[in-house]
């Protein structure tokens, strides 16, 4: 998906609901299937990532159900180790589905995980992996491999593990592995029933797990330096848990809001949980000189009339290395250069090219980008969507710009990131997608989000393609769904017979020209039409291509005519000053 963001009035400030994390979520619906737990969790988010889980755990036998925001679960009736390979290469998840097969069969079929490319250069942005078999064998399961299969044999191990043997620093935990090393040894001990892990990582993805698995019969004591888990007495037959607030999409409005200069009030569910986990991201930006206001249920972002610039590291115990790119956009509109070093994914800097097409300053080495005052220049330009984070960054950036800005593979947004193109919408911004025929011509029910006003097509690359509809287009909908030949097919357009979809709308052209009165009208005369009504009404020949879909401009130069020149508009100008 291409994402066009063209020039808008200013932002208004709004209050914006802050919808469950994700990562929470991958690590609870992995520790039911270790434990075969039946789990309704609440306040999950409907993102793209979340549908492509459920498609996962759905073919090997699991129940997961979604009804609005919350998902059950239930994985008694797993009866394969084998996951999709496909699937499992477009989400970061998989990696904990993979530990969770492995417990309950000893085997597993498994290709690679996926989701955002932020690993080593050297391995095109793959995550590491091998350390996840690496902690199983310490645990107590030696691994034979053979390709993409996996047999694992229980032997005698230790029940003690030390996170820092991960680290890339002998004086504190760094890199890439003590977030994942974490996790995973966290999920082994639901099967040990009995665990020590030294030296944790403690964000809020662990602190959910470690609450979900204190409802499931565990006794859990943990601190900064520890974290002991212990199977004491048997879990209830169904357990309810509901997610945190997802800190980053915190920190990606409270960039919008600063970028913008607006008041944002963000509807959260546990205000104290959320001063715990984001304290060092908080000191942060009120150095800064950010204000956080906080109301019951409510977190207010007040913008100041300067930024202070500061430096900042990324470590597990301070700032999250998810929310680096978002600092660093803020600290363009410092008084003078800062820096931040990264020490987790010490790559994560593939936004900082981005940015500078934009017109933004930042300078990268090594593991430290220089980020100097600077704002988004006045120039047409095409930009990239690296990763999930890194393309809500890029869109609020390039909403700062007075010219047309187009995002490819803006579809990261929908991976992570519920509503945020509806919020920004509802705020102002003026955002456009674009759809083929063939992609509505084959839409599903199925696939049609009401609420959200999205119809999601399947795409190879991120399994879910997000087709953004109108309120119009909305209405149409609701009154074809209404229709008692909806239950024949899925298809939202059916074809002859109700066996498929609707291969072709000439028939259905043609009786409607007749119904008109019209003749010799082609259906591909509406676009001609659409394209002369916007620049007619003042729209740049720029946004009608990008609309239409034009590789390049000179196509849209046929309408350029219909457009009145700087020379007619001084020439009428000067007529009316000069009224004879």
């Amino acid at each position: 998906m291409n994402l066009l963001i063209t020039p808008s009035s200013l932002l208004k400030n709004s209050t914006i609901k802050i919808n469950g994390y994700k990562h929470s979520m991958v690590q609870i619906i992995a520790a039911s299937i270790i434990l075969n737990q039946k789990t309704y969790i609440h306040n999950i988010p409907l993102v793209d990532d979340t549908f492509v889980m459920q498609n996962i755990l759905r073919e090997i036998g699991c129940i997961f159900e979604i009804n609005n925001k919350t998902v059950y679960i239930d994985p008694s009736n797993i009866s394969s180790y084998h996951l999709n390979d496909e699937m499992c290469k477009k989400i970061h998840g998989s990696m904990y589905l993979f530990i969770a097969i492995v417990l309950r069969f000893h085997k597993i079929h498994y290709t690679e995980s996926g989701g955002c490319q932020v690993g080593a250069e050297n391995e095109q942005g793959k995550r590491p992996f091998s350390h996840i078999v690496d902690i199983l064998e310490k645990l107590g399961l030696s691994c034979v491999r053979k390709n993409y299969d996996y047999i694992f044999t229980p032997v005698e191990a230790t029940q003690c593990i030390d996170i820092n043997q991960y680290s890339e620093s002998k004086y504190r935990l760094e890199g890439a592995l003590i977030s994942s090393a974490t996790k995973a040894s966290i999920l082994i001990g639901c099967y040990l029933s009995n665990i020590e892990i030294l030296n944790p990582y403690m964000k809020n993805d662990v602190l959910d797990l470690l609450e979900y698995l204190s409802k499931t019969g565990y006794q859990v004591t943990h601190n900064t330096k520890q974290i002991i888990i212990k199977k004491t007495h048997q879990a209830l037959d169904i357990v309810n848990f509901c997610l945190s607030d997802c800190v980053s999409e915190i920190i990606s409005y409270a960039t919008l809001a600063v970028m913008h200069n607006i008041s944002l009030k963000l509807i959260v569910s546990n205000i104290q949980r959320i001063k715990k986990i984001l304290k060092p991201e908080i000191h942060v930006l009120k150095r800064m000189g950010i204000t956080f206001r906080y109301e019951p249920n409510l977190i207010v972002i007040e913008p100041p009339e300067e930024i202070t610039s500061t430096n900042i590291k990324i470590l597990h115990t301070t700032v999250q290395s998810d929310h680096h790119p978002f600092l660093a956009l803020i600290l363009t509109k410092g008084n003078t250069v800062s820096i931040i070093t990264e020490y987790v994914w010490k790559n994560r800097f593939r936004y900082v090219f981005e940015l500078n097409k934009l017109g933004y300053l930042i300078k990268r080495n090594k593991n430290k980008i220089y980020i100097y005052p600077s704002e988004a220049i006045s120039k047409n330009t095409k930009i990239n969507g690296c990763d999930t984070r890194a393309t809500a960054l890029l869109i609020i950036a390039a909403l700062c710009s007075s010219a047309n800005i187009e995002i490819e593979n803006a579809d990261h947004i929908t991976r992570g990131y519920e509503n945020f193109i509806d919020n920004l919408k509802n705020m102002g911004a003026i955002l456009m997608t674009t759809a083929r025929k063939n992609e509505i011509l084959t839409g599903k029910w199925n696939n049609l989000d009401w609420e959200r006003k999205i119809l999601f097509q399947p795409e190879s690359k991120i399994g879910w393609k997000p087709i953004y509809l109108n309120a119009t287009v909305i209405k149409i909908l609701k009154k074809l769904y209404e229709r008692p030949e909806r239950e024949l097919n899925d298809y939202i357009f059916k074809g002859k017979g109700y066996v498929s979809h609707l291969k072709s709308v000439k028939t259905a052209w043609g009786t409607m020209l007749k119904n008109a009165g019209i003749k010799d009208y082609r259906i591909h005369d509406l676009r001609h039409q659409g394209a002369s009504i916007c620049v007619e009404n003042g729209e740049s020949l720029y946004i009608v291509s990008k609309m239409l879909g034009h590789k390049s401009q000179r196509t849209t130069e046929r309408y350029a005519y219909l457009s009145k020149t700087p020379i007619q508009k001084a020439t009428e100008l000067l007529a009316d000053v000069v009224d004879f």
